[in-house]
């Protein structure tokens, strides 16, 4: 590690830089669109608590598939920084940091004092005025009930509904 220029999620610029961060895998899941496999994303948390989506593309999916595990530690280096072109960010930062051939990954042992977990939540009784932002809100409540599971247009949905405790 030494050597190493590390940056917080919070300095990452869009350029052509190939940055090295030390970050928590936070959340995983298989990107898919109109359920054809895309790639990887992740959700990072660096040491501050600040969250970046972070993205390996189809092409470079057999490098990362099983090797980035959630909740674990791991310095990211020669990684690229971009302007995302999603519809629905799932974190409020500007960029989104993509895996590419070049980055390497180095699991980090050593006990850390990384936030296991990382929130922007919004009131509730708010959601409805946050309907037209690009991101996807975390709320909280109590959990009152839930629908069967439904198929529409080859998505399955549930509905939960919540009560408000703010």
């Amino acid at each position: 590690m030494a050597g190493r220029n590390l940056s917080l999620i919070n300095e990452l610029k869009n350029g052509y830089v190939q940055w090295t961060i030390k970050v928590r895998v936070f959340k995983f899941w298989e990107g898919a669109k109109n359920g054809v496999p895309t790639g990887l994303d992740y959700i990072f948390v660096d040491e501050k608590g600040n969250r970046i989506h972070g993205m390996v593309l189809k092409s470079n999916k057999c490098k990362f598939n099983g090797i980035l595990e959630e909740q674990k530690i791991y310095i990211l280096t020669n990684i690229s920084v971009f302007k995302p072109e999603l519809k629905y960010r799932p974190t409020r930062h500007d960029f989104m940091a993509v895996l590419n051939a070049n980055t390497a990954v180095q699991e980090v042992t050593e006990l850390s004092d990384f936030p296991r977990y990382s929130f922007d939540f919004i009131k509730l009784n708010t959601l409805a005025q946050h309907n037209n932002n690009d991101f996807l809100n975390d709320v909280i409540g109590i959990f009152i009930g839930s629908s069967e599971v439904q198929t529409v247009r080859n998505n399955k949905i549930i509905q939960i509904w919540l009560q408000d405790e703010t």
